[in-house]
């Protein structure tokens, strides 16, 4: 069996900084949705309970706090709540953002293919639980989506940036292999590469796709600030350079999330007066 340590260093590295990206945005847009949450200790580990309802919660203390989705470094909770909300976002919303990196580890022959994998995770992999007026919901498992891309040797590795959800808190990326003993309990689906992409187009939350918008602009202006790709991050190696430009596209992405949504807003209030 391949092993995490085999994994190619620019391919971690990728993961790292999409994972960090996916975090930002995510956390973002979420400090706007009403979900609240608690612990409920249903099966080991970290177990959340998200109400989805109005009026489940029997006070404020439960609404989820802006902390929690701190962009630099966003709590365990935290973690867990953005993946399960944004699971599709990686593939749907952050197609460009993903391309962009992936490409460059095509391009440098890091990766030689890139697969899009729909999949049902293990029942007891479950690590959030849904309530609607303090009854549990329950209902199936819900389907999961990750990238798998293939190495020059014939290794694939799965890439799942909201895999926290389910426990993957800071492994973006793993062997397959690994990857689907652990966690899969059936493939349903493997695609090429922009497929979810475009069923996002037919099928997708107008605010979702407008916060995408923003993000792409975000990170394409402060790539030209800075008189670089994005995708060369991959090569500043694991120190302190790489570091410090992944905390500053973040930041940027999420300060350029949060001003698109405010102006929307402030445009819907005018309209309304």
């Amino acid at each position: 069996m391949v092993s995490s340590s085999s994994i190619p260093p620019a391919l971690s590295q990728a993961g790292r900084l999409l994972q960090a990206l996916f975090y930002a945005w995510r956390g973002s847009s979420q400090c706007w949705d009403e979900f609240r949450y608690q612990h409920r200790p249903r099966s080991p580990g970290l177990n959340i309970g998200m109400y989805v309802g109005p009026g489940d919660a029997q006070d404020s203390s439960e609404w989820i706090p802006v902390k929690v989705f701190d962009v630099q470094n966003p709590s365990p909770p935290g973690k867990v709540i953005l993946a399960w909300c944004g699971c599709e976002d990686p593939l749907f919303y952050m197609y460009e953002v993903v391309k962009k990196v992936l490409d460059r580890l095509l391009s440098s022959n890091v990766i030689t293919n890139v697969e899009e994998v729909r999949v049902e995770i293990k029942p007891n992999r479950k690590y959030v639980y849904e309530y609607e007026k303090g009854v549990y919901l329950g209902g199936p498992q819900p389907e999961h989506y990750l990238y798998l891309v293939k190495t020059p040797d014939g290794n694939q590795y799965a890439v799942d940036l909201s895999g926290a959800q389910y426990g993957i808190l800071d492994r973006p990326v793993m062997p397959w292999r690994e990857y689907k003993d652990i966690y899969v309990q059936q493939v349903v689906e493997i695609c090429d590469h922009g497929h979810y992409s475009m069923e996002r187009s037919r099928n997708s939350v107008p605010e979702r796709v407008k916060q995408a918008s923003d993000m792409d602009d975000v990170i394409q202006d402060w790539c030209e600030q800075k008189e670089l790709e994005l995708g060369d991050l991959l090569t500043m190696g694991t120190g302190a350079g790489f570091d410090t430009a992944r905390k500053e596209v973040c930041q940027a992405v999420s300060e350029g999330v949060k001003n698109g949504i405010r102006k929307r807003l402030a445009g819907e209030e005018v309209g309304a007066q």
